[in-house]
């Protein structure tokens, strides 16, 4: 009878294994940054946004549950070479740089930039900003847009966008850049504050994973059934995503 229970033990152990194993495969990891409304941001302790109901969509069609981890912008990438997740899903623009290094789905979203600035400033267009003190998320798509139209010009780049604002709010800043979702947000809940489109359609933004990641035809047909059934343009209009 002894030998009965040892064996029955091992066979629920065993059994146990199975199922957490099976339950990890069925996981499938997003790195996200959690400072950057409407994509993505913190509410009442959870992650909520676009992109995560976007990651939730995709990974509901390839029958998986999405998770997902928060970290610092900059830090998704290494997350994704080391395999801490699988892929990344927090506003990223594919660009030849990254696509070099990484594999990107279809894009899912273009992206507009914006700057935003306190209402007793005068800013119209890009030229505007020559002499204003910039500031950005680092190793953002509007980070890239600095150094692309202004090449060799100082600007502050933070961890968060939400350190960039604080810089605004303080006066030691005079424009932040943003993409144009961020800045129509913004300005809806800060009065005291406007912003103007300095382009529009600058970036493609895709899901980003490991190169050669056997995800990526998998995600990008997920990605085309919540095109074609309407659902990603649902979530657009849910988070006012133009």
């Amino acid at each position: 009878m002894k030998n009965f229970f040892k064996v029955f033990a091992v066979f629920c152990t065993m059994l146990s294994g199975c199922t957490d194993s099976a339950k990890k495969e069925a996981q499938l990891s997003f790195g996200v940054s959690s400072e950057y409304p409407p994509f993505e941001f913190m509410q009442n302790g959870e992650v909520v946004g676009f992109d995560i109901d976007v990651a939730k969509a995709v990974a509901k069609e390839m029958e998986m549950e999405a998770v997902f981890k928060d970290m610092k912008f900059a830090s998704i990438l290494p997350a994704i070479d080391n395999g801490v997740v699988d892929a990344g899903i927090s506003a990223i623009n594919i660009t030849p740089a990254r696509s070099a290094s990484y594999d990107f789905t279809i894009p899912y979203h273009y992206f507009s930039i914006a700057g935003i600035f306190k209402d007793t400033s005068q800013i119209v267009n890009k030229g505007d900003l020559a002499d204003k003190e910039i500031a950005c998320q680092i190793g953002s798509n509007p980070e890239n847009w600095i150094k692309t139209n202004f090449p060799g010009k100082a600007y502050t780049a933070f961890d968060g966008t939400n350190q960039a604002m604080e810089f605004l709010k303080s006066g030691r800043g005079d424009v932040v850049i943003v993409d144009g979702e961020v800045a129509v947000g913004f300005v809806k809940h800060n009065p005291g504050y406007k912003y103007v489109t300095l382009e529009k359609s600058a970036e493609a933004v895709g899901i980003v994973l490991k190169k050669g990641s056997a995800l990526v035809d998998k995600m990008n047909k997920a990605l085309e059934a919540i095109v074609r059934n309407g659902t990603l343009q649902a979530l657009k209009k849910k988070w006012d995503i133009d």
